[in-house]
């Protein structure tokens, strides 16, 4: 208790001075007075004890000395990242500092063979490591494919985070801004901003452009079948690791937003490496000691499954520091993504819990694990504790339990807060659609595909059928936990819904629980036929496979690819960069449509172009184009046709010219003006 009373004086007393909050540090001071107060009774000595063993632990052991140093140079990076402009050392500390706390844990656990025991446990082979290469490879080939500014059409979101990340490529500059972009503060519609500076080493690396751009969701989209096929192997068995990891790697929507130059697929994959990261420490037994497991318990091939986990490893069986400093790093480091990364951070309380109470984690564990991750966000949290806003205003902004968002679900007649009950209600029904054969609703997919294709969907109910009867082994408590946590945060207390970009964290949850359903027939098959099992699940799984890669391919690269909803803009943005050496552009799309728009700037990338709100402005304008020894360019969406006709008509000579979109829409038009 005087431990938990410390932390609290200490925490309210950094928030205090961090925020200039009397009222925090006025708390400081009463928890630190009741800490103290409490050493002086027969409580605590016995909390002195308890903090001699737990500091004894946590200090004294081979690595640990390291590993704090690592936290105190996160912090020190933390406090000197007040300012504004972005300093080199600031960077250099913080990374120095997970740096060491990651060679902290290595040298404690040095000896002890800890990843080797963790693929031994589960008999892993070289088959396996093709496996996931296999799955890595078609996983990225989907997602390079066809990857141009057209599939998808650059979304007015993707052009702003474009522009930051040559802000931090570049520097400042004309078009890009006049200070330098922070390490660690928030930007477009408060997003954390370190983000940006992996795109800039992406457009550096792949070019800067539209595609160099998205290079890296799709790396780090393919990146998660084969972690979702470590998963799945760990928890059940290789049928199952395979299955997951190929549903993901082929499914459309994953896909989508994996070719899109977002923050959100980078936090799929952390979620993922969470998730992966605590099978592997369930995987590694009970400390101390040795144990057998049956059939409810641990992974195997055979229906009844049994494990012998060799735990005594050396002098120290509970030698697995690593994995639970790095599944830390993964939490706070995810917060310097998508929003929805914020699931890491309540999912790893029950997760470490779990993990502790079932004897695969100490307390040790759990300290180590908290430590890792603040000090991985120590640098934004800090920034967080001056500006509050950033924090929760999209949380306010997306949430669905206020007036607002009961009128928009069930409509103007909706009263607050009487019809909460029924809002939920409606809440739960729109997002389990989306796992049976909705549509994804937000503004960066289309609702007339729907979301999964029928073989995956049936799989996926099959398979939460496996993980509901094994809702006492770990790896199904994980997927549950994973799949409804997010749900309920991304999907039910969210408006819009369902909505892709926040549900998209939850997902790969629903492919692990197939695979868990195909496993069980895999192992129903061996007892029913053993001798043509294998051939029999391979002649099965190659008909799957073959279904599920076309089904998926013709819902985006033929039906998304013709239906899609920005291409219009994508076009206007690629016209004026093509015409940026010989025209001047002006765009006649207001009130809907401007210059300044995301997607424009990016892909114009620095071409003079200028909004044209009526035709009588027009003509002082062109004076000024023509001086520079330029044509005019002029582009109109269709409700501005009859300001263009004005304007052939004033300045007569050439034709003007429609464009349509892939389903023969007309998006605007076009006029030329010779000087």
């Amino acid at each position: 208790m005087s431990l938990i009373l410390f932390l609290l004086a200490i925490a309210a007393a950094i928030y205090g001075v961090m925020a200039s909050n009397g009222l925090a540090l006025f708390g400081a001071l009463l928890f630190m007075a009741a800490a103290t107060q409490r050493l002086t009774s027969r409580a605590g000595e016995a909390d002195v004890r308890f903090l001699q063993m737990v500091g004894s632990r946590l200090l004294g052991q081979p690595g640990l000395f390291a590993f704090w140093v690592g936290v105190v140079l996160t912090l020190m990076a933390a406090l000197m990242a007040r300012e504004d402009d972005p300093a080199l050392l600031v960077l250099v500390l913080w990374l120095g500092g997970m740096l060491t706390m990651l060679v902290a844990g290595w040298l404690h656990d040095r000896r002890t063979r800890l990843w080797q025991r963790a693929a031994e446990a589960v008999h892993w082979q070289r088959l396996d490591w093709a496996l996931m290469a296999a799955l890595f490879v078609v996983a990225l080939a989907l997602r390079l494919y066809m990857l141009d500014p057209y599939l998808p059409a650059m979304h007015g979101d993707e052009g702003e985070m474009g522009m930051l990340s040559r802000l931090a490529l570049y520097g400042p500059g004309e078009g890009l801004g006049d200070r330098a972009l922070a390490y660690f503060r928030t930007g477009f519609l408060d997003h954390p901003t370190l983000f940006h500076y992996l795109q800039a080493g992406a457009l550096a690396l792949f070019g800067d452009n539209i595609v160099g751009l998205k290079i890296l969701s799709a790396i780090f989209g393919a990146l998660c079948a084969p972690t979702l096929f470590a998963i799945g192997r760990l928890g059940w068995g290789r049928a199952a690791g395979l299955v997951a990891g190929w549903l993901l790697a082929v499914s459309h929507l994953h896909i989508h937003y994996s070719r899109i130059a977002l923050n959100n697929i980078e936090s799929v994959w952390l979620m993922a490496m969470l998730v992966l990261l605590a099978v592997m420490a369930w995987v590694l037994g009970e400390i101390p000691g040795k144990h057998t497991t049956t059939d409810e318990e641990a992974p195997a091939e055979g229906p009844v499954l049994e494990i012998d986990v060799p735990v005594q490893v050396g002098n120290r069986p509970h030698a697995r520091m690593t994995i639970f400093i790095v599944l830390g790093l993964v939490v706070g480091l995810s917060q310097y993504f998508y929003y929805g990364s914020r699931l890491l951070a309540i999912l790893a309380i029950p997760i470490m819990l779990i993990l502790w109470r079932t004897r695969r984690a100490t307390f040790e564990h759990l300290v180590v694990a908290t430590a890792s991750s603040l000090a991985a966000f120590l640098p934004l949290m800090v920034f967080y504790f001056d500006n509050l806003a950033p924090f929760i205003n999209r949380m306010r902004g997306v949430s669905v339990f206020n007036p607002e968002g009961l009128a928009h679900t069930l409509g103007p007649d909706a009263v607050w807060p009487n019809d909460i009950p029924a809002l939920l209600l409606k809440q739960v029904e729109l997002n389990l659609r989306l796992f049976i054969q909705g549509g994804d609703r937000s503004a960066f997919y289309v609702t007339d595909i729907p979301a999964f294709d029928v073989v995956t969907v049936a799989l996926v109910w099959l398979g939460f059928g496996v993980v509901l009867t094994q809702w006492r082994r770990f790896p199904a408590q994980v997927v549950a936990l994973w799949f409804l946590l997010g749900v309920f945060f991304g999907g039910v207390l969210t408006n819009d819904a369902p909505n892709g970009p926040r549900l998209i964290v939850a997902i790969p949850a629903i492919f692990v629980a197939a695979g868990a359903g195909v496993q069980v027939f895999y192992n129903l098959l061996h007892h029913i036929w053993a001798a043509g099992q294998t051939r029999v699940a391979l002649a099965v799984a190659t008909v799957l496979a073959a279904v599920t890669l076309q089904m998926n391919y013709v819902d985006y690269f033929v039906d998304f690819r013709r239906m899609q909803i920005y291409i219009a803009v994508t076009d206007i943005g690629r016209i004026i960069h093509n015409n940026r050496d010989t025209h001047e552009v002006y765009l006649m799309g207001s009130p809907n449509l401007f210059v300044e728009y995301g997607t424009i700037r990016f892909l114009a990338d620095g071409a003079r172009s200028f909004n044209l709100f009526t035709p009588a402005e027009f003509p002082p304008l062109l004076d000024t184009t023509h001086a520079q020894n330029k044509d005019a360019l002029l582009i109109a969406l269709p409700f501005r046709y009859n300001d263009l006709l004005l304007l052939q008509e004033q300045y007569p000579g050439s034709t003007i010219e429609q464009h349509f979109d892939n389903m023969e829409r007309l998006t605007f038009y076009t006029y030329e003006i010779l000087e």
